[in-house]
């Protein structure tokens, strides 16, 4: 199985990558520079130990490129891909304290990227043969969740709003200050211009309200599975409707309920780094 998302700007990518050599190097790399011999050249491969879905190779060849930018990369698999246990993902050659020095930043991007895809891509398949879609949210590292959101859309998945500006989403705060679910959702769907509002409800009985105030979709507090079939019932179709799950199960419960939309948090707050190293290869 393979997903593919939008391509990303690789001006973004590459002042990302910056940013983590920066934080990383520091003055420059002592041990390399004290062990290898400069203008000495070599080659490494970046390893899968375990299965998972591949993100972040583009990240990756940019670490690379910004210390060396006469490496050169061959590339095995793309984004997007599975990959089984000891796949070999690419190879790298070019300057021996450039392949040592980038290595550490390109296998954490890659780990970290391709962790969210894989834990995506295990939601998507728990919710096969349901109409409900995954979708991550905006909880995620700065400076690095449009990195995030792009794994999630490679593991198969939706990503959330890139930035506040990219919507209306109306929450409890908005309705304290408006003094209601349904005087902040009618204040947004005025200043939306035929935009879409979703409104994350508070309580069950805000569904009425932010309904008759249009919203075109409701994400639903905690409730329970009997809860959130009677919320959906409700809706009957008059808006979107989503819910959060905090495993496959019950995304898959949630989904077989009749919603739309599962949220996962756990996109990017749990999903462990998938297991990537960089080796020297002869």
């Amino acid at each position: 199985m393979t997903h593919t998302a939008p391509m990303l700007d690789p001006r973004r990518i590459h002042a990302a990558v910056v940013r983590a050599l920066e934080e990383d190097l520091g003055g420059g790399d002592a041990t390399a520079r004290a062990c290898v011999t400069e203008g000495a050249v070599g080659a490494g491969a970046l390893l899968a130990r375990e299965p998972c879905v591949v993100a972040g190779l583009d990240a990756a060849a940019l670490a690379f490129r910004h210390l060396d930018p006469e490496f050169h990369w061959q590339g095995a698999l793309a984004d997007g891909l599975e990959a089984a246990a000891g796949v070999e993902l690419a190879r790298v050659h070019g300057r021996a304290r450039a392949l040592i020095s980038a290595g550490r930043v390109a296998v954490n991007l890659l780990g970290r990227l391709s962790g969210i895809a894989t834990l995506t891509r295990r939601y998507v398949e728990a919710l096969a043969g349901t109409r409900a879609r995954v979708r991550g949210t905006r909880f995620g590292t700065p400076g690095l969740r449009f990195l995030e959101s792009h794994a999630i859309e490679l593991g198969g998945g939706e990503a959330p709003r890139h930035g506040l500006d990219a919507g209306f989403r109306v929450h409890g705060w908005h309705a304290a200050a408006a003094g209601s679910m349904g005087a902040a959702v009618r204040l947004a769907v005025a200043a939306a211009a035929g935009r879409e509002v979703a409104a994350a409800l508070r309580h069950f009985e805000e569904i009425p309200e932010a309904l008759e105030a249009g919203a075109a979709s409701l994400a639903l507090p905690e409730l329970t599975l009997l809860q959130v079939r009677d919320a959906v019932a409700l809706v009957a179709g008059r808006a979107a409707v989503e819910a959060t799950a905090g495993d496959p199960a019950e995304a898959r419960a949630l989904a077989e309920a009749g919603v739309d939309v599962v949220r996962v948090p756990a996109l990017t707050t749990a999903a462990p780094h998938a297991a990537i190293v960089f080796e020297a290869v002869e």
